[in-house]
């Protein structure tokens, strides 16, 4: 199998701006196929209900990310579980 492995760390960049987000947007421009595994969905899911929880991120956008994400993973990515 190819593909290029994402962990939940760089996965979050893209969808949180900080250090290394613009790298990781750049690899999603001129990459295609990425792996990732069953945990790092979770992972993501659970790190930014944390951003909820501390009030960084409102429910509404915490939707929002969670949908775009998953609708990512099905288009873009192999799950290994």
């Amino acid at each position: 199998m190819n593909g290029n492995f994402l962990d939940t760390s760089a996965i979050v960049k893209r969808y949180h701006k900080e250090v290394g987000s613009d790298v990781l947007d750049r690899i999603f421009e001129l990459e295609a196929g990425f792996v990732t595994s069953l945990w790092t969905v979770l992972e993501f899911i659970v790190a930014f209900s944390f951003m909820v929880r501390r009030k960084e991120l409102s429910r509404e956008t915490f939707n929002t990310v969670i949908s775009l994400f998953l609708k990512e993973v099905l288009d873009m990515f192999i799950i290994l579980v």
